[in-house]
Order: C-alpha cells, then structure tokens, then sequence
C-alpha cells in the first residue's frame, strides 16, 4: 500500500525517519527485559511484594525518562537540518520534524511503558492472553496505517495515528489487567528511586541489546539511505522484510518458552533446563532451515506479487539475508536461555561488538557493491562474533561440551537442509512458472524435510511427543 499510494520516495523518506526515531526505544535502558525477568521469578516462587517493588520502581524511572527524551527530541528537531539530514524530497522539513516528535513521542510515552506493563501477562503465567491482546493491537495498528496511507500522504498524519493507537491500547491494558489479576497492583505505591536506581545497572546489559539491534537494523537502514537514497532504502527493507518471516515466527515460539525457562531456572531444576534448551536450539533451527528453502524458492515471485513489480528484486540479497537467518537461528536461539536466566553479560557484549563489526563492514563495502555489501557485511558480522560463541556461552552455563551440544542440535537440521537444497536445484530448471512450482513443490519439500527430520534428527523422547499431539490437541476441544 506504501508504494502504490505514496511511492518509493516518500516511502523511504518515511522508513528513514521511523529508523532515527527507533533509537529512542534504547531509553529503555534495558529494563523491561530485566524487570520482567525479575517479575516472573518473584511470582513463580509467590513473592507479590517483590514483583510489586520492582514493577513500580521501573515505572517511575521510565517517566523521568519520557521527559528527558521528548526534550532531546524537540531540540534536535529545532536545531538541525533535517532536511538536509534525511535527504528528503517529498516532505517538508516541517513536516519532517513534526513527524519526528510524534514519533518520539509514541516510543517514550507508549511503547516502553506498554512493553513493561505488558510484561505482566507473561510474568504472571499468562502469556497466551498477552499474545491475543498484543495480536490484536497490532492489527488494529495495520488497519489504521492502510486508511491513513490510503486517505492521506503525510508521514506526520500517520505518526500522529500511531500515537492515538497506542495510547488506547495501553488504556485497555490497564483495565484489563486490573480486572484479570486483580492481585497485581498498577498503582506506584511499592516503588522508590532508590531500589529503581538499583535496578539500573544490571539492566544496562540489555540496553546493550537494544544498541546491537537498533544498529543492526535502523543503522544498515540509515547507511543505505546515505549512500544509496531513499528508493534502495525501500529495496533493500522490502527484501530484508520477506526474509525476516522467518525469525518472526520463530520467534512467537520462543517469546512462549522464555518465561518457562525462567520459571524452570527459579525452581533449580536444571536437568529440564538443559533439555528445554537443546530442544529449542533444534526446534529453531529446523524451522529456519525449511523456511529459508521455501522463501528462497518462491520468494522471488511473491516479491514481485507483494510489491507490484514497482521495487527491482535483487536475488543475492535475499540468499544472504536467508543464510544469515538460518545462522541467527543457531546463535539466536543459543542465547535465549542466557537471557531468560539473567546470564546474559557476556552475550550483550558480544553482541555490541557484533553490530559495530556489522555497521562497519556496511560501509566499507557499500560504495563498491551496493546492496549486496550492506547485506554481505552483516552476514560476515555473524559468522565471526555470534555463530559459535553464543552456542559456547551456553554449553558453559549449562555445564555440557559445546561439541556435543552442537552436534544433538545442530547438525542434523543442517545436513538434511542441504540435501534437499541440492535436490531442488537440481530439479528447478525442469519446473518451468507453473502452478506446480508455486504449490505443489513446497508441499513436496515440506513433506521430505519433516519426514527426513522425524527419522534422523528427532530422539525418542522428541518423537512421542510428537506422536502425542494429535492426543493433546483433542484433549483440548470441547
């Protein structure tokens, strides 16, 4: 809808002020991931006060943080050359700094209170409901950018729509958690600076995460912007977008088992904790093999389907965005225990030093090939920082050989993945654009990776439950 209501200008002018702004979600500090963490381990061993203490100290810090950022914000927007900053052509530098403001304000007003708030749900042993609620806020936020970009072609409008979705939302949260745990008090009265200033340090560990993420993602944005302009800015989110299917689903999962590794962690039962571990790092990487098959094989005409044919396709920047989504399952899905069990200092260094190895790979390699050197700089990131590290990281925590590890985990998923690359490219040049190769082959290639991973990848304990969940699912009807 961007590019057929606004064009890949304006689009990208969008894209590039929405990644500015994202930075301000780094205000934070780090605390929603700590402070949750810390949450459902109070009320998993039943310490209401506890989980009281540190919910309502964090809210109070983050309202001196709204202030602080809205101020930094206004300023920039009154003293710089946004114009001349973003590259910007279709809006008005007025606008563009309206825009900005609306922006922050939707981040240091919404998101980091609503991220924190609505931590709750999966503190408290409800995360189904979380998800349900969340998944409806993010549809309506669908349904309200279509109608402004429909009706209006104003970056300001659609900020300023973001805002009044959000602020909403967050209302509704409030209630609703008033009336579902009545036993969670919303008020401020258990907080005190003092403990909240406590708080901080720990939690600037994962502030780290959000500077590796925010300079891995709006970074290697704002990098394509510079060097390349708006319209590559627009080609090169699209391609990332199509492939980041993947982690996103896979990270409905793992946002699921978090809060039952910590809970698990809290109870000092660490047999079950290693075994959770290792089935997810499989489970992930699994997944990601086979949907990063699939994508690679009918990507390219769903691209071109999604976009119109407007924005020019560039196949070798999604085969690197796809191998470096198969290698984030490997070190991503390692590092989520370490996170959950609040073990994660080594691993948010580590990933700081990946996103300024990333960041400067982009720009040495951005002038000579373009697209294709941003995505290759990243890719090169990875594989040097995070895709045996992580994994060792965990090995160490859980007390278990790396090799090992790996090897249960690891290798199995990717030799069946590369089998049945082989065999695909192989048979493509007989294929032909026919309804077969978009259907009827991906069906093919799901049936031969799941049987192929039933047999030689799954243990025993893994295929009962397997074979158990026609059972369960039944259980669960009406």
């Amino acid at each position: 809808m961007f590019l057929a209501f606004w064009g890949g200008q304006l689009y990208g002018e969008w894209l590039a002020l929405s990644a500015a702004i994202g930075y301000l979600a780094l205000l934070d500090l780090g605390m929603q991931t700590y402070v949750v963490n810390r949450m459902c381990q109070a009320y998993a061993r039943g310490r209401l006060d506890e989980l009281h203490r540190d919910l309502h100290s964090a809210i109070e810090i983050f309202a001196a943080v709204a202030v602080v950022g809205l101020a930094a914000v206004t300023a920039f927007v009154a003293l710089a050359p946004v114009g001349r900053l973003f590259n910007l052509q279709r809006t008005s530098p007025h606008v563009a700094g309206l825009s900005l403001v609306l922006l922050g304000m939707n981040v240091v007003l919404n998101s980091i209170p609503m991220g924190l708030v609505g931590g709750l749900y999966r503190a408290t042993g409800a995360y189904a409901r979380g998800q349900m609620i969340g998944n409806g806020l993010r549809l309506v936020q669908f349904v309200v950018t279509a109608a402004v970009v429909w009706l209006w072609t104003s970056v300001a409008t659609l900020a300023a729509g973001w805002v009044a979705m959000n602020t909403v939302g967050i209302v509704l949260i409030l209630s609703d958690l008033r009336r579902f745990r009545p036993e969670v008090r919303l008020d401020l009265s258990a907080g005190s600076w003092r403990h909240g200033a406590r708080l901080v340090g720990p939690a600037l560990l994962f502030l780290l995460f959000g500077i590796a993420s925010a300079m891995n993602l709006q970074g290697m944005v704002l990098v394509v912007n510079s060097f390349l302009g708006a319209v590559a800015v627009v080609q090169f989110v699209t391609i990332r977008t199509v492939a980041n299917v993947v982690p996103q689903g896979i990270g409905i999962v793992n946002s699921a088992l978090w809060p039952e590794i910590t809970v698990v962690d809290a109870r000092g039962e660490r047999e079950r904790l290693v075994r959770l571990s290792q089935w997810l790092v499989k489970a992930n990487v699994s997944v990601a093999v086979l949907a990063a098959l699939l994508i690679r094989f009918v990507g390219p005409d769903l691209y071109r389907l999604w976009t119109g044919r407007q924005v020019v396709f560039e196949p070798r920047v999604l085969d690197l965005f796809l191998i470096q989504v198969v290698l984030m399952a490997i070190w991503n899905a390692s590092g989520l225990p370490l996170l959950a069990i609040n073990r994660q200092h080594a691993y948010a260094w580590l990933m700081l030093v990946n996103s300024v190895v990333s960041i400067g790979l982009a720009l040495a390699l951005v002038r000579s090939f373009g697209l294709i050197g941003v995505a290759l700089g990243s890719v090169l990131a990875d594989v040097v920082c995070n895709l045996l590290v992580v994994p060792w990281l965990l090995s160490r925590a859980l007390e278990r050989p790396v090799v090992s590890f790996l090897l249960t985990s690891v290798a199995a998923p990717l030799i069946i993945g590369a089998v049945l690359l082989v065999l695909v490219e192989g048979a493509e040049p007989f294929l032909g654009a026919s309804a077969w190769r978009l259907v009827g082959v991906p069906i093919v290639m799901i049936g031969f990776y799941g049987i192929a991973t039933y047999r030689f990848s799954l243990d025993e304990q893994e295929r009962r439950l397997i074979r158990g969940m026609p059972r369960r699912v039944r259980a669960g009807l009406p």
